[in-house]
């Protein structure tokens, strides 16, 4: 029998941040990590939930072994298993199974309590709210100038300017997997849990945007009866940094 995890997490911007994307603001003329939110029926700030899911990975494939030595998970390549073989891994690519793991896009929320509630109202509700818990969030202009390559001095006629969100920005998303059985579920949770904490220490942006990061639903409940979810919760969630 296979199940399926559900997870609620906010990162928090440290700095300004800005992470690319294809949209450009038609006021400005300038490039703005932004998406089209249903319920709000605007373009707002964003964070791709494939952007996200890369740095899930990243990290989920440095720390399994590590996790499984410690025995705090036991299934073998569950990285693999989870989102699928990365280019380094082209071998596996013949036999490795769709990844299992959908990651939705991150929007800003008024705050934690916000975020907390979106979970509660059921499945990524959030991509269509229109209470005013999501929103458009708040950016800036930056001005920068690109620098040589050669000589390290600023390139002539190389001005630019980028959209950023600002410092303390609240940004909500949710990722699922589904297809495994209980065992490797909880493997699943723990590893994924896991690798978000690692999150804080890395800089899934450009220049200062580095996220802290804070979980604020898990499902199904007896996930939380495993001891290791429940300590990994309270570092990453419930009563966590």
């Amino acid at each position: 029998m296979t199940g399926s995890l559900r997870l609620g997490a906010v990162v928090k911007v440290i700095g300004t941040a800005y992470w690319g994307g294809p949209h450009k603001d038609l006021t400005l003329g300038m490039p703005i990590a932004t998406c089209m939110h249903v319920g709000l029926g605007d373009y707002v700030v964003c964070i791709r939930g494939q952007y996200l899911k890369g740095l899930l990975r990243r990290w989920s494939g440095r720390i399994e072994s590590l996790l499984r030595t410690h025995g705090i998970i036991r299934s073998e390549n569950l990285t693999i298993k989870l989102f699928g073989p990365s280019a380094l891994e082209g071998r596996a690519k013949a036999t490795a199974l769709p990844s299992l793991v959908r990651v939705f896009d991150a929007y800003p929320v008024r705050d934690l309590p916000s975020a907390e509630s979106l979970f509660r109202d059921g499945a990524f509700t959030y991509l269509s709210d229109s209470s005013g818990r999501v929103y458009r969030g708040v950016t800036d202009v930056f001005t920068r100038v690109r620098l040589c390559d050669v000589n390290g001095r600023a390139s002539e006629g190389a001005l630019f300017h980028e959209v950023r969100a600002l410092h303390g920005t609240l940004m909500y998303f949710e990722l699922a997997v589904a297809g495994l059985g209980p065992d490797e579920l909880t493997d699943a949770a723990r590893l994924l849990i896991t690798s978000l904490a690692q999150l804080k220490y890395s800089s899934p942006g450009r220049a200062c945007s580095l996220g802290d990061v804070r979980v604020v639903g898990l499902e199904p409940n007896w996930l939380r009866t495993d001891k290791l979810v429940e300590k990994l919760l309270r570092f990453v969630g419930e009563g966590g940094g």
